[in-house]
């Protein structure tokens, strides 16, 4: 509290865009240069006190100040920002050492190069709750962000309704066509809920648009070769799953939940 005043005697000074939880964070920082400078870019690009502390522990300012691509670490920083992950992950914090079955390093780190994202391909992530599926699929796509791709994160069962309210008010198209312009979509927790009639043929005009032109990752608690029966229309379903699975990278994991370590989580 003493410092904040000490930085603010004058309370008409303090941004209305930050509130106690970011000046907690931000007061932190011995260094003024660097405290200011995060103080300004969490006003800027509107960070939640969950993204400054994230942005903190990837040194963003350490890395600007020593960096010559000053440019190329902004717009990093912007796309992971866009991407909306919900946790913090990196390809680092994977222990391959661990008892996780189905974690292959080499087949990871091709996965890393994010080669699959030119070429079109789909990664397909699958295994019990907890055992790591979101954490796995976040780290790449982080790792596809600060390669300069644009990445969406979110809830399969989200982005439907959400694309079903579209359709509602006039908004689909152009909603779809936003969507459909990201490098990678990762649908997380796909087919978690039943796919209604209405959702399926969402979830066709999503697949239909990202195929060969941009990558999917998808995570599911449903084994791959039970999604066909999530769709009901027989046709549809065959259409669906022959873009979502030809040429996909399947990634099956298995072991107990790992929700009580830091070192695999979803």
């Amino acid at each position: 509290m003493r410092m904040f005043f000490q930085a603010h005697p004058i309370l008409e000074t303090v941004s209305p865009k930050l509130s106690w939880g970011h000046w907690f964070e931000i007061l932190k920082i011995s260094d003024p240069l660097e405290r200011s400078f995060y103080q300004r870019q969490t006003e800027h690009e509107g960070w939640g006190v969950r993204e400054l502390k994230r942005q903190k522990k990837s040194m963003l300012f350490h890395r600007l100040a020593t960096s010559k691509d000053k440019e190329g670490i902004l717009r990093s920083q912007y796309l992971l920002n866009q991407a909306r992950f919900r946790q913090s992950a990196a390809l680092e914090q994977i222990d391959f050492a661990s008892n996780r079955q189905g974690l292959n390093r080499a087949g990871i780190l091709q996965l890393a190069s994010c080669n699959f994202i030119h070429r079109g391909e789909h990664v397909l992530i699958t295994g019990p709750t907890g055992v790591g599926k979101s954490f796995l699929a976040t780290a790449l796509g982080n790792t596809a962000c600060l390669k300069g791709f644009k990445v969406l994160f979110t809830s399969t069962a989200k982005l439907l309704t959400q694309l079903l309210n579209d359709k509602a008010d006039g908004t689909y198209l152009k909603k779809l066509n936003q969507i459909t312009r990201h490098n990678l979509l990762i649908l997380d927790d796909f087919g978690l809920h039943p796919f209604q009639e209405a959702d399926q043929l969402i979830l066709y005009d999503l697949i239909e648009d990202m195929t060969h032109k941009h990558a999917l990752i998808l995570t599911s608690q449903i084994p791959v070769e039970h999604w066909h029966q999530l769709i009901t229309q027989s046709t549809l379903a065959d259409a669906v799953m022959d873009r979502i699975i030809h040429n996909a990278h399947r990634i099956e994991l298995k072991g107990d939940s790992m929700r009580k370590t830091t070192i695999v989580k979803d």
